[in-house]
């Protein structure tokens, strides 16, 4: 519910107005939080109400964490450590981000994508796999903090367009449901 999702923002320091991006990795080096850092102090310096939530388990002890304070984004990037409630979280999220230098199939993109929450993520296998760029996200090349921005931005400006994505994504994740996948399997093996 709307109260529900209110008192879930709060808990993490977020108001109902906020622009909320979700990436639930582990923190390493593959998956490349870092290059989140940079993008987040670009739109902050624009967008005060932006905020990054990174669920995960901290296996580059600390190094995050002194990068986020260095660029001053304690305010706006939350390392929220391992959690079980990702689709709690997923719920309060207007954008899926992925960073990673290499993916097998990201399920934390095909769960945003199901619910209708548009991506943006970096130009690798898995994500490339899932996201059709600009048709249900957008896809960017590893380490161009630029673009990364400047997609962020066009979500975060343009509703319609965010809508248009969001309702792109669903229909796209729909072909990994167990459904999909049933049905793929059943044409492949008895040619139906």
């Amino acid at each position: 519910s709307k109260t529900e999702k209110s008192k879930l923002r709060k808990s993490l320091g977020l108001n109902d107005t906020d622009f909320v991006m979700l990436y639930p990795a582990e923190l390493n080096k593959n998956k490349n939080q870092a290059m989140l850092v940079e993008v987040m102090k670009q739109l902050t310096a624009k967008y005060p109400n932006i905020h990054l939530l990174l669920p995960g388990k901290d296996s580059m002890k600390g190094y995050h964490q002194k990068l986020i304070d260095e660029k001053g984004l304690s305010k706006n990037i939350h390392l929220l450590g391992y959690r079980s409630d990702i689709p709690r979280l997923l719920k309060i999220t207007n954008l899926s981000v992925s960073a990673s230098r290499r993916e097998g199939l990201p399920v934390n993109i095909m769960e945003a994508m199901y619910l209708g929450i548009p991506v943006v993520a970096t130009d690798c296998r898995g994500n490339r796999d899932l996201v059709d760029d600009g048709v249900s996200g957008y896809i960017i090349s590893v380490g161009d903090v630029d673009t990364f921005v400047q997609r962020v931005e066009l979500l975060y400006g343009d509703k319609e367009n965010s809508q248009k994505l969001s309702l792109n994504a669903k229909r796209r994740a729909e072909k990994y449901s167990l459904s999909g996948i049933l049905a793929r399997k059943i044409e492949i093996y008895y040619g139906r």
